[in-house]
């Protein structure tokens, strides 16, 4: 049984098939950040009010009590914002709710799916990656849903596989009319993908949300655009020759 949340805000939605909540990485970060600022509002107050820590000025240690207050009240914000985010994936479409707002998303009213990876590294050891969705309405509202939501990146996906062949169906009905298709920055047409010719490109790959198309010449162009599973299903199509792996992919 689902409570009054979690029941669809219309039926076009369909049955419910799974929950996103907040993300448990996400809160242990929030905590490690509010304990080191925790740990500077201590040291600035026991200069201003117990005792005078050597080489800490006054002015500083108020500086830095101000700073502290400032950042932790920040923080206790957006950590109560996030922890209220909840995205409730039904079979066609989803809801996003934050501190009681609640807002519907039907996968036939979505016209861009950006999707971001941010590599991250300890030292120089990669460690992992930030995942960012960005989803623009017909209507041109924007729904951007960040790392703080657990398995952001398997919703991403879930979406992609939602949209793709409606996308795709409708890029290639504005071929055959003899339009380009746009890709936010970019459009691709029978004749070209950005401006370079199909002829010179050797292929076209996506790494950590960033399209690369790499010419003969070896010069290689990075472009962040959306749909770019579209854009891929378009490009294998049109290019001379089967595509090598793309060299980015290979890292």
């Amino acid at each position: 049984m689902h409570t009054a949340a979690d029941r669809p805000l219309d039926p076009a939605l369909g049955p419910l098939e799974k929950e996103y909540t907040y993300s448990h990485r996400a809160d242990a970060l929030s905590l490690v950040i509010a304990a080191l600022l925790c740990t500077m509002l201590a040291v600035s107050g026991y200069s201003l009010f117990v005792q005078p820590i050597e080489g800490l000025s006054t002015l500083l240690a108020w500086l830095l009590t101000g700073m502290g207050v400032v950042f932790l009240g920040v923080l206790i914000y957006f950590r109560i914002i996030s922890r209220s985010l909840r995205v409730h994936l039904h079979q066609n479409g989803f809801v996003y709710s934050r501190i009681g707002l609640s807002h519907k998303v039907l996968w036939d009213d979505i016209a861009e799916l950006w999707r971001v990876e941010i590599p991250v590294e300890a030292g120089a050891v990669p460690t992992g990656s930030l995942a960012q969705l960005r989803m623009v309405h017909k209507n041109g509202h924007l729904v951007l849903l960040l790392d703080s939501l657990h398995r952001v990146g398997e919703l991403g996906d879930r979406i992609e596989d939602a949209i793709y062949p409606r996308l795709l169906a409708e890029a290639k009905e504005q071929l055959a009319k003899g339009q380009p298709v746009r890709f936010g920055p970019i459009t691709l047409d029978d004749k070209a993908l950005a401006g370079e010719s199909w002829e010179q490109l050797i292929s076209v790959g996506v790494h950590q949300g960033i399209t690369y198309l790499l010419r003969k010449d070896d010069r290689e162009i990075g472009i962040h655009v959306p749909n770019t599973r579209v854009l891929m299903a378009l490009a294998e199509a049109r290019m001379p020759s089967p595509m090598p792996p793309s060299r980015r992919s290979l890292q």
